[in-house]
């Protein structure tokens, strides 16, 4: 059996290809597996592979960029985009006319 090898926190930051800060206060929170001895944080090189790979796992929440097969409707932005303008547009539309009318209404009979 051959004896792990050790890393420094130098030697394992550039292992990771993070800046040595980033991968000592990850290691402090227990994200990235690793011991302090004494004043000096020590990484096993396989520990570290391990941690690597385990990265490499299928997200638990599914990417938002796989596309989905859309059936019977459009997704495009300008379609979308076009039906909420056109809505809003009537909905204007509609609060400008009742706001004309009550204030006719409001001034009583409209002299000839």
């Amino acid at each position: 059996m051959t004896t792990p090898r050790s890393l420094s926190l130098v030697e394992a930051a550039a292992l990771l290809r993070v800046h040595k800060n980033t991968l000592a206060a990850r290691a402090r929170a227990r994200i990235i597996p690793g011991a302090k001895i004494g004043k000096e944080w020590a990484f096993l090189e396989a520990d570290l592979v391990a941690y690597m790979r385990a990265q490499y796992q299928e997200p638990l929440c599914p990417s938002t960029s796989k596309l989905e097969p859309t059936f019977g409707r459009s997704t495009s932005p300008s379609r979308v985009t076009h039906g909420y303008v056109d809505q809003l547009e009537r909905l204007i539309a509609s609060k400008r006319s009742a706001s004309t009318t009550r204030s006719r209404q409001a001034s009583g009979p409209h002299p000839s």
